[in-house]
């Protein structure tokens, strides 16, 4: 199980970087790229600021399940989701 903790812009429109508590307590940190965001929710165009925000809620249970595969990363590395994760 897990749990969404934190959302944030990663900046400069390269992603979104979020954390999130694993099952024993630990929390994770991770990025999601733009464009695996922009793939998921089927984007026409390039996505900025809030609008990466907004779809990445939109996914953000997908995005969750493929980041807590990842766990296992030591808690202060943050781990990277691309397109090709999905």
């Amino acid at each position: 199980m897990y749990k969404l903790i934190t959302v944030r812009e990663a900046g400069d429109d390269i992603g979104v970087d979020f954390d999130m508590e694993i099952d024993d307590g630990k929390i994770q940190h991770f990025q999601v790229s733009s464009e695996a965001i922009e793939d998921l929710v089927k984007a026409p165009q390039k996505l900025h600021g809030a609008e990466l925000i907004d779809a990445f809620h939109r996914v953000g249970s997908r995005v969750c399940e493929v980041a807590a595969r990842k766990d296992g990363l030591p808690s202060n590395a943050r781990a990277l989701l691309k397109t090709s994760d999905f």
